[in-house]
């Protein structure tokens, strides 16, 4: 399963000007990643469309927002981020794969995310 997402980075600065959607969308872990960063709405851009990635794979898609909490994408020691499952999704992946790969980009005023269950 394969799942891809876009956005606009200027929508999630917008966005973030509301400490309802910071906690709607990001864990704790996540929110000090992003803000421990040069660029934080960038960086919140990439794991809000790594979110989105993943719910499409999982089949889930946007209109699942109460799944946003549910899973964390964190980042190892070079960067190279990872999904934490839990809960309901954590259920769903085990029975769809094994492993869940994602990958982020930005370019301009923009940030991307691709998926993949195995």
């Amino acid at each position: 399963m394969i799942g891809i997402d876009i956005v606009k980075i200027e929508r999630i600065k917008k966005a973030m000007e509301s400490e309802n959607f910071i906690n709607k969308i990001y864990t704790e872990k996540e929110k000090n990643y992003i803000f421990s960063k040069k660029n934080p709405f960038q960086t919140a851009a990439g794991i809000y469309a790594a979110k989105e990635a993943v719910l499409k794979a999982l089949g889930c898609g946007i209109e699942s927002l109460r799944y946003f909490r549910e899973m964390e994408i964190l980042h190892g020691g070079e960067g190279k981020p990872c999904v934490i499952l839990l809960n309901d999704l954590n259920n769903l992946k085990n029975k769809l794969g094994e492993s869940i790969y994602i990958s982020i980009s930005h370019d301009g005023e923009y940030s991307t995310a691709c998926a993949l269950i195995r």
